[in-house]
C-alpha cells in the first residue's frame, strides 16, 4: 500500500492530527464526507481541521480504500460525541 495512505490511516485510527498532516502533500484536498461544499485545501488547512476533528471523533477504523492513479478515497467508521471528561 502507498506509504502516505498507511501512515494517513495509522494517524487517523491513533487520531493524531500531526501524523496525518505529515501523510499529505501541501495542494492535498479533503472533502467532507457529509457534502461536496465543504471542501479543504491544503495540508495545513487539513491538519488544522483534523485538531479539532479528532477531540470528537474516536474509534476511528478503515474499512476500505479505493485508489486511482494519484487520487484515494478511504472509508471509515467512528464514534462521534464529546466524552463525559469534556462536560467537566
Amino acid at each position: 500500500m502507498n506509504v502516505a495512505i498507511e501512515r494517513w490511516r495509522r494517524a487517523g485510527e491513533a487520531g493524531d492530527a500531526a501524523m496525518a498532516r505529515s501523510a499529505l502533500a501541501d495542494g492535498a484536498v479533503l472533502i467532507s464526507p457529509l457534502t461536496d461544499q465543504f471542501r479543504f485545501e491544503g495540508a495545513d488547512v487539513i491538519g488544522e481541521l483534523l485538531e479539532d476533528v479528532f477531540t470528537v471523533m474516536t474509534e476511528v477504523r478503515f474499512t476500505d480504500t479505493i485508489v486511482d492513479g494519484d487520487l484515494a478515497v478511504l472509508f471509515a467508521t467512528a464514534t462521534l460525541g464529546l466524552s463525559a471528561s469534556a462536560y467537566g
